[in-house]
């Protein structure tokens, strides 16, 4: 697994919205030069 990048899916429940819970893994190939893949926003909350 050292050439995939760990990502954690996070979310909330009703009853608890200050507590954060791990939902999923995702774990795609790391780039090839090394370098951090940029994330792109899925929402936009302005």
């Amino acid at each position: 697994m050292q050439n995939k990048d760990l990502r954690l899916i996070l979310g909330t429940i009703h009853r608890f919205p200050d507590q954060w819970l791990i939902v999923g893994l995702i774990y795609p190939p790391k780039p090839p030069d090394g370098t951090e893949a940029r994330v792109q926003p899925q929402f936009d909350f302005s």
